[in-house]
């Protein structure tokens, strides 16, 4: 039996349209991860109003809405995006959205392209999307009522600067898994390699994690592998789905993220909230966004620089109880603190949805 705070909210979710920014038939990425779950998430709230898609299906969607609008009930619309950088006809219902008095609020993923060694690295035929994501920005900025984005710190590279705002970093997936194993000689990497996200100490670690007694490795899920990486026989590397990931029977010692490049100082890895979800402490470099956001759950052993990573990473195979406490805060505090529900929940306040529970 539901509870009284809980019918409030379904009838409050359906005033709302959810709409996101991916084509999550077949889910390969975080960002479909994350658009597919608050999708679910809004509909077990009561929302059933919902567009999401690649940007053909999309807009024809869209078009549809333009045309039915009348008739529906939407007094709210929140839009998660994959990235921040929007196709013609999302901005242009976006402003009808507007017109029609709609209240919007709008997820800001990325602000890559307003540093500028972002821009440096661009090839010809990607220009386009750098200056679409300016002007993007500018309109969802113009246009919501509230912009959402992963740290506030972010808000001071958006041009203009939004006057509500507010942080929403993601979730974890589901309770956690239990792929902690205190036994284990293996640690476990997820995502892209580059020498910004701590390709050199990755490197070392597994020359130091090879030669500790007992030997140690690191398996890698990835698309692409440096061949720096490939040389170690202790590197395990394989490229999978997250939902893959999950029915492995492998277990492990702990998740590492080694980033040092200077966006990740104002954003939160979503990585980190995949480890958490598989049941593993983080080892990770001292990144300003994550460790805010974590610093009183205590589940991450955070290293003061990248370089001390490997140190890190052969302490714990020597002493692999040190992982213990960390591993308690995960299963005690850390899903009902960092849910999918909770995220909605938030949007939905913020909004000043009518009907939630004060």
């Amino acid at each position: 039996m539901k509870s009284p705070d809980r019918i409030l909210d379904r009838k409050s979710a359906r005033s709302l349209l959810f709409i996101g920014y991916y084509d999550i038939s077949e889910i390969t990425s975080a960002p479909q991860v994350r658009i597919s779950a608050m999708m679910t998430t809004f509909k077990s709230f009561g929302c059933n109003n919902v567009i999401v898609g690649g940007r053909l299906s999309r807009a024809k969607a869209q078009l549809k809405w333009i045309f039915y609008l009348r008739s529906r009930k939407i007094t709210h619309a929140y839009i998660e995006n994959s990235t921040s950088t929007a196709w013609p006809m999302d901005l242009l219902f976006l402003i009808i959205l507007k017109l029609k008095k709609i209240k919007i609020g709008i997820f800001i993923r990325d602000v890559y392209p307003a540093f500028h060694y972002f821009r440096s690295k661009l090839v010809w035929y990607q220009v386009p999307l750098y200056w679409g994501w300016h002007l993007s920005v500018r309109v969802y900025v113009s246009i919501a009522d509230h912009i959402f984005t992963p740290t506030e710190d972010f808000v001071d590279f958006l041009k203009p600067r939004p006057l509500h705002y507010s942080a929403l970093p993601p979730a974890m997936s589901q309770p956690p898994i239990n792929m902690f194993n205190v036994g284990s000689k293996k640690f476990l990497y997820l995502g892209g390699i580059s020498e910004l996200y701590g390709l050199e100490y990755l490197a070392n670690s597994l020359e130091r994690l090879a030669v500790s007694p007992g030997g140690g490795g690191i398996d890698f899920i990835t698309r692409e592998v440096p061949d720096r990486i490939k040389q170690y026989p202790n590197a395990s590397i394989q490229s999978m789905s997250y939902a893959e990931i999950t029915k492995l029977e492998k277990t492990y010692l702990g998740g590492i993220i080694a980033t040092h490049e200077p966006y990740s100082q104002i954003t939160v890895n979503v990585k980190l909230f995949d480890y958490f979800s598989l049941g593993l402490p983080v080892i990770m470099s001292n990144m300003r966004g994550n460790v805010e956001l974590i610093a009183n759950e205590k589940t991450c052993i955070i290293a003061g620089t990248p370089e001390e990573i490997p140190d890190l990473l052969e302490e714990i195979l020597s002493n692999p109880n040190i992982l213990l406490p960390y591993k308690a805060n995960i299963n005690n505090r850390l899903y009902r603190a960092h849910n999918w529900e909770n995220r909605v929940l938030r949007i939905m306040k913020k909004l000043n949805v009518k009907g939630l529970p004060r």
